[in-house]
C-alpha cells in the first residue's frame, strides 16, 4: 500500500474568487478568448463559447462551432447551435454564485454585425420558456471583444 505524503503546492492556488477577481474576469475571458489565433486553414471560425465563472473558479463549459462564415451561413447549423447553447444556460447544479458568458468568437472587429445580433437573438429565444442562471453575451475576436446588452 502506498503512503501519503504531504505537497509543498497549493491546489489551487487563489480560491475562492473575491468579487474584484470576478467582475475583472468580465473583461479579460472575452478578450482572451477573441485572442486566440485563426489558422489559415481553419473549416470553422465562428465558434460559441459557454465560460463560467465564479466564486470557485473560471472553467469553459462548452464550446459549439457554428459555421464556417461570418454571414448568417448555414441557418438550420446556427439555429440548432444557438438552442443548444440556449440549453447550457440552466443554473449551475454546484455553485449558484456562478455567470455564464456566452462569447461569439469570430475573425472580426468587437463591434457586433448583424449577424451577430442574430446569433444573441437566437440564443434569447432558446432560453424562453426554461430556468436560466444569469448570463451574458458577448462578440469577441481578434481587436477586442464587446458585450451585447439585453435591450439592444
Amino acid at each position: 500500500m502506498s503512503t501519503y505524503r504531504e505537497s509543498d503546492v497549493e491546489i489551487p492556488p487563489g480560491l475562492p474568487l473575491g468579487p474584484a477577481q470576478i467582475a475583472a474576469a468580465y473583461d479579460f475571458v472575452p478578450r482572451d478568448i477573441g485572442e486566440l489565433p485563426f489558422g489559415g486553414h481553419d473549416l470553422i471560425t465562428r465558434s460559441l463559447w459557454l465560460v463560467r465563472v465564479g466564486e470557485w473558479g473560471i472553467y469553459t463549459k462548452a464550446c459549439l462551432p457554428v459555421d464556417d462564415r461570418l454571414d448568417l451561413g448555414d441557418a438550420e447549423n446556427v439555429r440548432a447551435m444557438c438552442g443548444l447553447m440556449g440549453d447550457l444556460i440552466r443554473p449551475s447544479l454546484c455553485h449558484d454564485d456562478e455567470v455564464s458568458l456566452v462569447i461569439l468568437r469570430r475573425p472580426a472587429p468587437a463591434d457586433p454585425s448583424s449577424a451577430d445580433e442574430h446569433v444573441f437573438r437566437l440564443i434569447r429565444e432558446a432560453t424562453v420558456g426554461h430556468e436560466t442562471g444569469p448570463w451574458a453575451f458577448f462578440t469577441a475576436g481578434p481587436d477586442g471583444a464587446r458585450e451585447l446588452a439585453f435591450g439592444e
